[in-house]
């Protein structure tokens, strides 16, 4: 199956799942980026697999992460 990114093109969807991991005292500061459907997440201390990142609602958050860059 492709998929496609809104800001890297199209890819094939891989055959399994991939776990990415950042170890970090602060996370917080971390910002991640689906750009297949535009959504921000920001890191929480929560070690609960669906609550580990929170999504950014707020467009002022989001415009002041996208200035930052």
């Amino acid at each position: 199956m492709h998929r496609k990114s809104n800001v890297f093109g199209e890819f094939v969807e891989a055959d399994k799942d991939f776990e990415l991991k950042i170890i970090t005292r602060f996370p917080e500061k971390w910002v991640l980026i689906d750009t297949e459907n535009n959504q921000a997440y920001q890191g929480t201390k929560n070690s609960i697999i669906t609550k580990i990142w929170k999504p950014i609602k707020s467009k002022l958050i989001f415009k002041k992460i996208l200035n930052s860059l």
